[in-house]
């Protein structure tokens, strides 16, 4: 489930105006965009990724083939990659606010708590981040900062046996 949710989710927030014209973009990074977007369409991840890093290598700004490559990574459950991808795009793109958020899901899904808080917390500073993210963006920080500060003091547990009485094979309710 929480697979299914973040690649809405990544689909959707980094879809969002990445705050450059089409007119500014490299042409020939457009094309291998492009190209690549056909051969996402018949799930063909290894004919689309040589293009995608074209089109980057072409216009390191252009956002839309890190996100595209971004995507990718996250169908193939290749989270290293896909947040080093997001890394990538938000050192080229510090202005533009959905990598920050799809990285602190990332982290945040794979058990990176601090890392998650941080990255949020940089989504959240921007003026005007995507409203329908906000709360959730919020929730997803505050969440992340108590899971780390509870694995930074985890509590002893010795679970002893009561007894057959009281532990069988079957469910005790």
């Amino acid at each position: 489930m929480v697979s299914l949710v973040a690649f809405v989710t990544c689909s959707s927030v980094l879809a969002q105006d990445n705050g450059r014209g089409e007119q500014s973009i490299d042409r020939r990074a457009k094309e291998y965009q492009r190209s690549a977007e056909q051969y996402l369409y018949e799930q063909d991840y290894e004919s689309a990724i040589p293009l995608l890093k074209k089109a980057i290598s072409q216009d390191s700004s252009y956002a839309k083939p890190y996100i595209t490559l971004a995507n990718i990574h996250f169908r193939r459950d290749s989270h290293r990659l896909r947040r080093n991808t997001l890394k990538t795009l938000i050192r080229e793109r510090p202005d533009f606010p959905g990598p920050y958020f799809e990285l602190g899901s990332d982290y945040y899904a794979n058990g990176y708590y601090r890392e998650a808080y941080k990255t949020f917390g940089q989504f959240l500073a921007f003026d005007r981040p995507d409203e329908k993210y906000l709360d959730l963006a919020r929730k997803r920080r505050d969440t992340a900062l108590f899971r780390a500060q509870q694995k930074a003091n985890p509590v002893s547990f010795d679970p002893t046996s009561l007894g057959e009485a009281i532990n069988t094979s079957f469910s005790e309710y």
